[in-house]
């Protein structure tokens, strides 16, 4: 089976390299209002009906919805409504917080329509008005055909934002006038200023939708419209293409012509704001109107993109009306049927995509059981969800809220392209799983749709360089200190990252769901950053950034759930490429550990250094963490093994070995072959600082192992003159310098055609901002700095930036660095600035914490590919501007090489059942097996299984769980089992289960000879009948040997035992209860 699953992970390698394969048909459905309450009411009501087609979709997620800023950026900024952010501990116990959300179709929409998140009311604009290309606009670019369709009024929809570009929907017959001037072929909605909403004739026309102008013009035919907008030329002849407006329900269902402007017999609503329960007459229904918008699109050649939208859920959520939500979720259900109906008859799922999406949720739908006012998570998550109603019956629901809320809404995909939502779960949200934001929608949109200005250009080789705990004023310290800037300060590339956790916690708990990072609060709340709650560690950072995933503190290659995932460095080498390592720290630390090892603590060096030098496939890890020399690189008297993995494993390593006596925790023993060649290939350990310089420019060994003569960091922990003064007069000089083991790692890497991907870390100033020394601070940045200027020069010489990508930032800030005088009022907007006190001087500045902080820090990016960062920027801090999450810089390097960010290499083996507690008696033989079903691995591996705790008495074989021994002594015992894959996982991510041995003194057992329960018949019968005994009593029926072969709590008087499968011989029926313990001898033949 082993063989089998190498042969897969083979074949899945080849596949993940392949192009993508585009959608010829994209179709897009929003559904305002509705969360995953709203779903559940639907299918309770549809009852044993057929299941929602929609639902059994293979893509399914949740999806966060708010805006980047929550008021119209017609206003003056206000900091205090940068507030969009996701809190998943106070979704779930903060009703205030959940409910506090501004939101509004136009702006879920532009996240849609563009792929980044703007402000409450824009169209189809960022932040600062700036027109943001559409996915429509992308397809029309393309050659596609392009309609939106809504039961709202065009001009205030989400569909708008997707072909007009204005600041407020508030302005919506500026935004109508631009839909007017936009490449749609089909765009149907309400609005008509002659109706309302019954389907009656105005006296007096409503122009709120449509200038009177606009209206005029689309009545006679023009081509003309108010503010001289012209109608666009769609089909390229030079001639403009005039829209042809259609009003009644039989002519918008007929209708023939070129390009269709329909908009029904009412004012801005499609039937959901009827006064009656009957139906407007004159009026379609979505889906009608979704059928005939494909009817019109599907004769286009290059295929086409639809716009679907419903407000009908949201407006029945706010009013609180639940029959109105379910029928409003009806007509949705009937909506996305045809559109299903229609890929299946008129297209495929080949050449088709369909999105289903809820846009935000309205009304804050719950069981009736819920309370708002309750804070406890536990109370949320049994009562919020509507469960209980009847078929053909409304559930028993109740709305919380008259407005739009925070809570994730449920997406649902299926069809070519699909499978890309998953590249973007990097999240997973305590009660509905995995989710993406919104404007991750957009993304994958435009990814599907691609052109030549917008597709990457693939990099040869990645260098990424992380300088450890490293915010915009380090940097600035060291400027300012030295006199001048970076050239990395000038790339094309200069973006912020926020650098939160998925759980702030070293175990998975729900209080730790403290994955935020608001910008309001940061520039405003004095304790928010300071606050160590929100904060990363290097591990969980690292893992985001290698893997794209995010996940707990202290989680190490894992995700919250501890299976082992998929690292950009194991991609590269799965494409043929040279991968490495190089660090100024111990090499089993965070950082460089999280690109080879997995494991549940970046704590447990012991077993990530095993995995990085016997199962990793890595061509160079070097680093600190030698077990022979002292924090300032003096020979120790008793070295301390260890960190290293064990003096055993040292010895091994320092003789080059390719078996080691000490196995790595998935149980390996040999090294790895690098180059497939079919040879183990072992590690050339180089220690000395003169081997360092040697190989920084001459060729070196095959495979590097480094681990300079140091217990931790390379120069940080030395004595010195004054850690507060910057000094480079006291360096060790038996160490390397970074810029050396840079280029160490740079040739070993760049011996292979293929290209590479090398990781570069400064770690020493996470050190200062802990220790707060401001001198060996400014030392480290120089350091750091100077190696980025090597790696540059390297890259100038070594292809260029048309082969190269080199992308530079930080895992978290560390110390809180600020202005002296940030301590006067807290306030980070007029405090966080440090002060320039010239060349040679320190700067003016402070830490303001020991830890790290939630703050946002800098990433810059050069090379080919580096443009693809800025697509991942969706989201806007009042004072750094556009920023992706820490988690997306792996998703981006996955993505420039074709790779599958997200996901698991190794899912943990899960404990499914719990091992029956076994009872046994003291001094007697004993012999006996557990289940063997109590666990599940859905890869079906090759596993390994380990006892780690037991009595010493008891024996074992694994093989087939038995177990035997003589208990010496009464009491309860603990057998802990440790269930391990062998793949290349880290055992630490593996899965552990106990059970119980409760051994009993025989003397405490009472024999009463004239007992009151009769057992019989004696031998004859398969069944045996216990009767005249005491209720709440327990029955055990022990054999030889003391095994309890069967035990029940009766409260009768009588039982009756199947024996049937029994073994012949001698028997104990003890009898237990409150008073005595009487026992009868059975025998069995």
């Amino acid at each position: 089976m082993k063989r089998f699953c190498i042969i897969l992970f083979l074949c899945a390698c080849a596949i993940g390299v392949q192009a993508q394969s585009n959608p010829k048909n994209i179709i897009i459905v929003m559904a305002h209002g509705m969360g995953y309450n709203h779903v559940n009411a639907l299918e309770l009501s549809n009852g044993s009906q057929q299941p929602l087609l929609w639902q059994t979709y293979p893509v399914k997620y949740g999806v966060t919805n708010y805006p980047a800023y929550w008021a119209s950026i017609t206003e003056a900024k206000d900091v205090s409504k940068y507030k969009g952010d996701y809190h998943i501990r106070r979704i779930w116990s903060d009703f205030t917080y959940t409910n506090a959300m501004v939101v509004d179709p136009a702006a879920v929409g532009t996240a849609i329509a563009t792929g980044k998140k703007s402000a409450y009311k824009a169209v189809g604009v960022d932040i600062d008005s700036t027109h943001l290309e559409t996915v429509l606009e992308r397809a029309f670019s393309l050659g596609k055909a392009t309609g939106i369709v809504t039961d709202m009024a065009l001009s205030t929809s989400a569909a708008a934002s997707f072909a007009a570009h204005y600041p407020t929907c508030d302005s919506s017959r500026t935004v109508f006038n631009q839909l007017l001037g936009s490449s749609l072929y089909v765009m149907i909605g309400a609005g008509n200023p002659q109706f309302e909403n019954n389907g009656t004739t105005r006296t007096i026309p409503e122009y709120s939708y449509i200038s009177s102008v606009d209206w005029d013009a689309l009545v006679q035919g023009a081509s003309l419209y108010d503010n001289a907008t012209q109608a666009q030329d769609i089909d390229n002849d030079n001639v403009p293409d005039a829209w042809t407006l259609v009003q009644s329900k039989e002519d918008i269902l007929n209708s023939q012509a070129k390009r269709i402007i329909a908009i029904p017999q009412t004012f801005d609503a499609l039937q959901y704001k009827r006064a009656s329960s009957a139906l407007v007459q004159n009026v379609p229904l979505l889906s009608e109107l979704t059928q005939k918008s494909l009817s019109v699109l599907q004769s286009h050649t290059q295929g086409f993109v639809l716009v679907v939208e419903s407000g009908a859920v949201d407006y029945a959520s706010r009013m609180g009306q639940n029959a109105a939500i379910v029928e409003n979720m009806q007509e949705l259900d009937a909506t996305i049927t045809a559109i299903n109906n229609w890929v299946e008859i008129n297209s495929s799922w080949e050449e088709s995509l369909v999105i289903v999406v809820g846009t935000y949720e309205s009304g804050f739908l719950s069981g009736m059981d819920f309370s708002s006012s309750a804070g406890h998570p536990d109370f949320y998550t049994k009562t919020i969800h509507v469960t209980q109603g009847e078929t053909g019956e409304i559930p028993s629901m109740k709305c919380n809220s008259t407005q739009p809320t925070n809570l994730l809404t449920p997406l649902f995909a299926k069809g070519v392209g699909s499978e890309l939502f998953s590249h973007y779960t990097d999240e997973e949200d305590f009660v509905y799983g995995k989710y993406i934001n919104n404007s991750e929608i957009g993304q994958i949109c435009m990814r599907l749709l691609p052109t030549p200005a917008t597709t990457p250009k693939t990099p040869k080789n990645i260098i990424l360089m992380i300088n450890d705990g490293v915010g915009l004023n380090q940097i600035r310290a060291a400027n300012y200190y030295t006199g001048k800037n970076q050239q990395y300060e000038q790339f094309p590339v200069t973006l912020f990252h926020s650098t939160y956790p998925l759980v702030s916690s070293e175990t998975v708990n729900f209080g730790g769901y403290n994955n935020s990072y608001e910008s309001t609060l940061a520039w405003t709340n004095g304790l928010y950053l300071r606050n160590r709650t929100n904060a990363t560690c290097s591990g969980a950072s690292g893992t985001a950034i290698a893997s794209g995933t995010k996940t707990y503190y202290y989680g190490l290659g894992v995700d919250i759930n501890k299976n082992a995932v998929q690292t950009i460095a194991r991609h590269a080498k799965s494409m043929g490429k040279s991968v490495g390592v190089a660090t100024n720290i111990p090499v089993s630390d965070a950082t460089p550990a999280v690109f080879f090892a997995n494991n549940v603590s970046r704590n447990n060096a012991p077993e990530i250094m095993r995995q990085l030098i016997i199962e990793s496939k890595a061509d160079v890890i070097i680093g600190g963490g030698h077990p022979e020399y002292d924090n300032h690189g003096i020979l120790l008297t008793n070295p301390d093994y260890k960190s290293i993995g064990g003096q055993e494993f040292w010895e091994d390593i320092k003789a080059g070995a390719t078996q080691y006596r000490t196995p790595s925790n998935s149980g390996w023993t040999e090294v790895q072959d690098i180059d497939n060649d079919g040879t183990p290939d072992p590690w050339t350990l180089i220690e000395d600082s003169i081997d360092f310089a040697k190989y920084a420019y001459e060729p070196t060994p095959k495979r590097v192992l480094g681990i300079a003569k140091v217990e931790s960091s390379m120069q940080f922990y030395r004595t010195g003159i004054d850690k507060q003064s910057v000094h480079f007069d006291d360096l060790n000089s038996t160490m390397p310098a970074l810029w050396q083991i840079a280029r160490v790692g740079l040739q070993t890497v760049n011996n292979n055609p293929n290209g590479f991907f090398l990781m570069i870390e400064g770690d020493a100033a996470d050190n200062a901002g802990h220790q707060n020394y401001k001198g060996r601070l400014i030392e480290e940045m120089i350091s750091f700095n100077t190696a980025v200027d090597t790696v540059i020069a390297w890259i100038e010489q070594h292809g260029g930036w048309d082969e190269n990508l080199l992308i530079i930032t930080s895992d978290h800030e560390t110390g809180l660095l600020a202005h002296p005088d940030l301590d006067t009022d807290s306030s980070m907007l007029t405090h966080y600035d440090i002060i320039d006190n010239g060349v040679g001087v320190m700067p003016g500045m402070k830490f303001y914490a020991t830890h790290h902080s939630n703050q946002l820090v800098p990433i810059y990016a050069k090379g080919a590919g580096a443009e693809l960062l800025w697509n991942y920027a969706d989201e806007h801090d009042v004072i750094r501007g556009k920023f992706l999450n820490n988690s997306e810089i792996g998703q981006a390097m996955f993505t420039l090489w074709n790779g599958t960010p997200c996901s698991v290499v190794n899912n943990r083996v899960m404990i499914v059942k719990q091992i029956p507690t076994v009872e046994l008696l003291v001094g007697r033989d004993t012999a006996f097996s557990i289940i063997n079903d109590f666990y599940d691995d859905i890869e079906d591996s090759e596993l390994q299984f380990k006892i780690t705790t037991r009595p010493s008495w008891l024996q074992y074989d694994l093989t087939d769980f038995s177990f035997s021994g003589t208990p010496l002594s009464a009491g309860l015992f603990t057998v802990k089992i440790i269930i391990s894959d062998g793949k290349t996982s880290g055992a630490s991510i593996a899965s552990e289960t106990t059970f119980t041995i409760i051994v009993r003194d025989v003397s405490s057992i009472q024999d009463v000879a004239n007992t009151k329960a009769y057992a019989y018949p004696v031998p004859s019968s398969i069944v045996l009948h216990v009767q005249n005994v005491e209720a709440q009593s327990t029955l055990r029926l022990y054999n030889t040997m003391g095994v309890c072969m069967y035990s029940k709590h009766i409260e009768a008087t009588s039982e009756s035992i199947d024996i049937s499968s029994f073994a012949p011989g001698n028997y104990t029926l003890e009898v237990r209860n409150a008073n005595q313990t009487i026992t009868q001898p059975i025998v069995i033949k």
